[in-house]
């Protein structure tokens, strides 16, 4: 590749097959000269234009995200499409298409999220940091989300809670274990955070419930007082 009688680029080989240069700055007059067997030719002249990298940003407005507040967390791209996203390290349940994070699926942690997309002539990145956290929302009384680091332990020393079996194809057994006889409220919410089913009872009854639900998964909110204890059931 020359401009004049100047080499460009070091000389390249190939065989019936296409040859491409790259990273050659704007100019005009670029020409090919080809030799074999002590032959040449020589192509006609060509101008080479600049072409601005795409670019690109994505934020995530609702970081950081409580693991169970809602099913999914949504992104916001401004400039190229078609890109693809990952994320890093692993454990984040992420759509590499549309950059959709299923936060039920996820693990709670710090992630950067990379966007990879590309015009015709280069390809460029941009990043964003997402952060997950442990905890519910507390929608029965409308409160923000209540951070638990253990989530699916009880909150208090008094009560637990054993919810059998998970996953089910039938229906889900909940006991309650509690050094109080106050009644418990029993509520469960779909991955949208939206309540489907409550119940009220003894802390000594069993509870039986789910045999109608779709597959999927679900929490289950124990309150007794002021003890409260969330844990996540699937349903098969």
């Amino acid at each position: 590749m020359r401009i004049g009688n100047i080499n460009v680029q070091s000389v390249k080989f190939g065989n019936g097959s296409a040859i491409t240069w790259t990273a050659l700055a704007a100019g005009n007059g670029y020409y090919v000269v080809a030799s074999r067997s002590g032959c040449t030719s020589q192509t006609n002249t060509t101008n080479v234009t600049s072409v601005a990298a795409p670019s690109a940003t994505i934020v995530y407005t609702g970081s950081p995200y409580c693991k169970f507040t809602s099913g999914m967390a949504t992104v916001t791209r401004t400039g190229q499409v078609g890109g693809k996203y990952t994320a890093s390290p692993g454990g984040l349940s992420l759509n590499s298409t549309t950059g959709t994070i299923n936060l039920l699926f996820s693990q709670a942690g710090t992630y950067t999220v990379t966007y990879t997309f590309n015009n015709e002539s280069c390809t460029n990145t941009t990043t964003t940091v997402v952060r997950l956290n442990n905890c519910f929302a507390d929608v029965t009384n409308g409160n923000g989300p209540v951070i638990n680091p253990k989530i699916g332990t009880p909150i208090g020393p008094e009560m637990t809670i054993n919810v059998r079996p998970v996953p089910t194809e039938t229906f889900f057994t909940l006991t309650v274990k509690s050094s109080s006889q106050q009644t418990v409220e029993i509520n469960v919410y779909d991955v949208t955070g939206r309540k489907i089913q409550q119940l009220r009872g003894s802390a000594l009854d069993s509870y039986h419930f789910g045999d109608m639900y779709v597959p999927g998964a679900y929490f289950v909110e124990v309150l007794q007082g002021s003890q409260r204890v969330t844990q996540k059931i699937l349903k098969q």
